[in-house]
Formats: C-alpha cells, sequence, structure tokens
C-alpha cells in the first residue's frame, strides 16, 4: 500500500511541476488536447522529466513525446480502419 501512496505522490508532482508547460506548449504549437491527454503525455514522459533541470529540456522531452504518441495514435487508427 505505501509503495502505491509513493507512486501516486510522485505521480501528483510530476503533474504539478509540469501540467502547466505542457497546458502553454498545448496552446502555443496548437495541439488541441485535452487535460487526460496532456496528463497522459507527462506520464509517459514522466521518468525523463524526472531528470529535467530546465525548462527548455522538458519542453523538447514533451515535443518528441507529443509526437511518438501523435504516431501510435495514428498506426492504431490505420490498423482499426485496416481491420474493417
Amino acid at each position: 500500500m505505501q509503495q502505491i501512496t509513493q507512486h501516486h505522490g510522485a505521480t501528483l508532482r510530476l503533474l504539478d511541476a509540469w501540467l502547466p508547460l505542457a497546458q502553454a506548449m498545448n496552446e502555443e504549437q496548437g495541439w488541441g488536447e485535452d487535460t487526460v491527454m496532456l496528463e497522459q503525455l507527462i506520464h509517459n514522459a514522466g521518468p525523463l522529466l524526472q531528470a529535467a533541470t530546465r525548462a527548455e529540456t522538458a519542453r523538447a522531452m514533451l515535443l518528441v513525446y507529443h509526437a511518438m504518441m501523435g504516431m501510435t495514435l495514428r498506426l492504431n487508427e490505420t490498423a482499426a480502419f485496416n481491420a474493417y
């Protein structure tokens, strides 16, 4: 139980630290993502974001992970379309 609580706390700290940047990037880049997708983006990039010491580094990580997530979503949509 303590391990789950620690994981939850770490996730909340990541969101507190990086969600404002992800929201700003969402608007600047015109991604059009909702809060759930931005939280997923932060979760996916979490291990690297924990090591980020500068906003510029975190911004680059979020850009890369957002591109990777978009590619994954497009591949999943293509697979679903082809299966139909």
